[in-house]
């Protein structure tokens, strides 16, 4: 079973929002993201093409990991190919407070492009807060 979080990026008062099905621990998260926002450089001041890269950056990961009989699988549209027709999707904004026992979102982070923060919430209570900075290559998770 998945450790189940959303991702929700916003600058200024826009906000868009994805579900991850696995992996959303923060020992994971966290280094993924910035990774992510490292990747993504000059496009993180505009949302829109950040919520699109952060799918395409998923989908790549997973894609990349596949082996040869899945990928010449890729344009077969029966084939099932698992993590590249699930594991993320968009899904409705809200805020922590508003995630409920029965959804099984374990985590939420929220990164704020503008602020340049990103925010762990366990799932409604805020548990880290890091700042990405500037230069994302000297980002290190503080200590536990």
């Amino acid at each position: 079973m998945g450790t189940r979080s959303n991702i929700q990026f916003r600058y200024g008062t826009e906000k868009f929002q994805v579900y991850k099905h696995w992996d959303g621990y923060p020992d994971n998260m966290i280094p993924h993201l910035v990774k992510f926002l490292e990747w993504n450089g000059v496009r993180n001041d505009d949302i829109s093409y950040t919520m699109a890269n952060y799918i395409l950056y998923v989908k790549l990961e997973y894609y990349l990991e596949m082996d040869d009989k899945v990928m010449s699988d890729f344009k077969n549209p029966q084939s099932n190919i698992g993590n590249l027709h699930t594991g993320i999707g968009l899904v409705n904004v809200c805020e922590p407070k508003d995630i409920s026992a029965e959804s099984w979102i374990e985590y939420m982070y929220i990164v704020d492009l503008k602020t340049k923060k990103i925010e762990v919430y366990d799932p409604n209570k805020c548990i880290y807060v890091f700042d990405f900075g500037e230069n994302l290559k000297n980002f290190k998770e503080p200590e536990k």
